[in-house]
Order: C-alpha cells, then sequence, then structure tokens
C-alpha cells in the first residue's frame, strides 16, 4: 500500500527536481541516512551563495582535521547530516565527554585541552552557532590560542535559503489574500508583500500561538498594510491543547503535559476562522502539525482552490500523507518539492 501511495505521488510531482528531492526523501527514511538529502548536487537544493559555500567549505580535504565548535544542537546536526570523514572532534565551552556520530565516539574538548593534546596545525576549525555575539567571542578564544584565521569557517546567519523559501515557482496574481501558518517573526509576510510587487495584495492573516513570538508579530505587522496577527494554533477543529512554548522557531503543539515550558494555547480550523473570506495562498510551517491543519481547511481548498506552501519534513509520514491529502482534496493541483537547507530539514511542497 506504502508503495503504492509513494508511487501515486511520484507520478504527480511536476518536474524532476521534485522527484529527485521525493526519492531522496524516501531513501533517507528508509536507511536513516541524511545523506540521500545533503549530499544532492547543488542544482537540486535552492541554497544561496553564501550557504553553498560554506557547505564546500565544510566537505573541501584542505586540512586533515576537522574540528566543530559548538557541540550543541546546530553542531551536531551538521556532524550527523553531512558525512566528513575528516571529523576528529567537537570543541565546547560547556561540556565534555563523547558524541556518537555515524557510529563512531567522537570526543569533546575544551579549545585549550584541543590545543595542548593536539596543536592547531592542519586542523580546520568550523564554528557551528549563529549567534554573532558568540560567534565573536568564539573567534576571539581561537586568535588567543594561535589559530590560523584562514583556517576557521564560520556558519553563515542562517544554513537555509528563507529568502525565496515558501514563494518558489509561484506567481502572484491581483488581489492576493495570504494566510501564514505559524508566522514566528511575520517575516514570511514581509516576504510575500515583496513577492507581490506592484500588483499589491489585499489582506494578510498571520497566526501564531506561542506568547513570545505572538509579542513581537503584533508590533512589526503594524509595518504592513492589512495584515492582522492572531494568538491561535491551526488544527482540525477548534479547541485547547498542550503547546511546547518558548523554543522560538521550533514551539509546537504537543500530546503531552507537564514537560519544562509545557502550556496550552487555542487553536482554530481555517475553515470555521475564515469562514466567507477569499483566501489565495496558504502557507503551513507549524511544527508537524501541518497534516491536522490541512484537514481543518478542506472547505477553503476544495472550493477556492488557493496557492498552497506547506513544509513536510517535521514528521516522517508527511512526505505521503500531506500531498496524497492534498490530491484527495483537489486532484487538479499540480505538485512540486523544493530543499531549502544544507541539512535534511526546511522541505516544502507547492501545490498550484
Amino acid at each position: 500500500m506504502a508503495f503504492t501511495e509513494a508511487k501515486i505521488i511520484y507520478d504527480h510531482l511536476q518536474d524532476g527536481i521534485s522527484r529527485k528531492l521525493f526519492m531522496a526523501k524516501l531513501n533517507m527514511l528508509a536507511t536513516g541516512d541524511a545523506g540521500y538529502l545533503t549530499k544532492l548536487p547543488a542544482e537540486y537544493r535552492n541554497l544561496n551563495a553564501d550557504i553553498e559555500n560554506f557547505r564546500k567549505a565544510l566537505l573541501s580535504e584542505d586540512r586533515k582535521r576537522t574540528v566543530i565548535f559548538g557541540a550543541g544542537f546546530n553542531g551536531k546536526a551538521i556532524a550527523r547530516q553531512i558525512y566528513m570523514e575528516s571529523l576528529f572532534a567537537f570543541i565546547d565551552n560547556y561540556r565534555c565527554g563523547e558524541i556518537e556520530v555515524h557510529e563512531k565516539k567522537i570526543p569533546v574538548y575544551c579549545l585549550e585541552d584541543y590545543v595542548k593534546r593536539f596543536g592547531t596545525g592542519n586542523t580546520k576549525f568550523v564554528i557551528s552557532v549563529s549567534d554573532r555575539a558568540t560567534v565573536s567571542s568564539m573567534y576571539a578564544q581561537m586568535m588567543e590560542e594561535k589559530v590560523d584565521s584562514g583556517a576557521v569557517i564560520i556558519i553563515p546567519s542562517e544554513y537555509r535559503n528563507n529568502s525565496s523559501q515558501y514563494f518558489d515557482l509561484l506567481t502572484p496574481d491581483e488581489h492576493e489574500v495570504f494566510v501564514d501558518c505559524g508566522c514566528f517573526d511575520v517575516s514570511t509576510a514581509f516576504h510575500f508583500a515583496g513577492w507581490c510587487g506592484r500588483k499589491g495584495y489585499d489582506r494578510i492573516w498571520c497566526f501564531e500561538p506561542d506568547k513570545g513570538s505572538y509579542r513581537i508579530c503584533e508590533a512589526l505587522c503594524t509595518g504592513l498594510r492589512n495584515c492582522k496577527v492572531f494568538p491561535y494554533g491551526v488544527s482540525a477543529r477548534s479547541g485547547t491543547v498542550w503547546f511546547e512554548s518558548g523554543r522560538k522557531e521550533e514551539s509546537r503543539i504537543t500530546m503531552r503535559a507537564g514537560q519544562e515550558m509545557t502550556d496550552t494555547i487555542e487553536t482554530v480550523a481555517l475553515d470555521e476562522f475564515l469562514h466567507g473570506e477569499r483566501v489565495t495562498f496558504i502557507k503551513m510551517d507549524i511544527e508537524g502539525a501541518e497534516l491536522d491543519a490541512l484537514k481543518g481547511a478542506v472547505r477553503i481548498i476544495k472550493e477556492q482552490k488557493p496557492k498552497l506552501a506547506i513544509s513536510v519534513y517535521h514528521k516522517a509520514e508527511d512526505i505521503i500523507e500531506i500531498p496524497k491529502l492534498i490530491m484527495e482534496m483537489r486532484p487538479d493541483y499540480k505538485l512540486y518539492l523544493r530543499h531549502y537547507s544544507m541539512l535534511a530539514n526546511e522541505m516544502v511542497l507547492y501545490a498550484c
């Protein structure tokens, strides 16, 4: 059954890039090897020049050893998803021990200890954090230890291309009405306004249930015409659910209570909340709640056929279940996939 569903979706995808990404994603899920995605040639990943240059520098074999400075989320994600034969160690100011990467135990040192043990020659140092102040502090540490500045690689401020994400392949029409589910900091709404250009737009509806992010959105959306932010999650029905808050872009609906920073939020179904409203474009990036949110927008999608830009990487089943549902609602949609990260995340399904 799963093979049949995958074949139907594969055949419905409209171009070679989409089909290549779809198969890479399925192979990654079947094997656990993110390299099926991260090793794809540049033409299959919509990366900007800074990110692509960082990836090339990361994979270059100009030095015998590679160490990653920063053993947090970014550092571990880079190590586990971008295979580097030369990966030798992590450096971190707050932890030590070992991290398992590709079935190997990679040691974690403080910078001073690493330099005393191994020196700095023939080593590439990768700063994995994106916070500029922390980057400056780490860089200063390395300069104090006489690390060659030419051996230091700094991750771009973003390891994904979020300037064209959600808008590739789509052309604005007159009087667009945009629904942004998971607006975080309203940046996508601003990108939408720019995408519309001189044609303008009629309205922007934004939904952001994280309280901290909502306050930011509420302040920033005043810079956009006819834009309103609502403090709700988007789901298949209206109600109250558990929510992991305070995680910035990774805040999400959860099935479990009692975790640190767990809160409750109200959810809405788009069909109910936007009843009687015209909708031309729906974007969803809501940390695994996309399938349920689409179920709450069946009437809008069936009756109005809005453009869709839906994230399909948060849950393993999304790559099958989300396009399957969209095809059931409107078989006449044309489907495309695009990928916006040097890692295995940030894959978007477009329907138009």
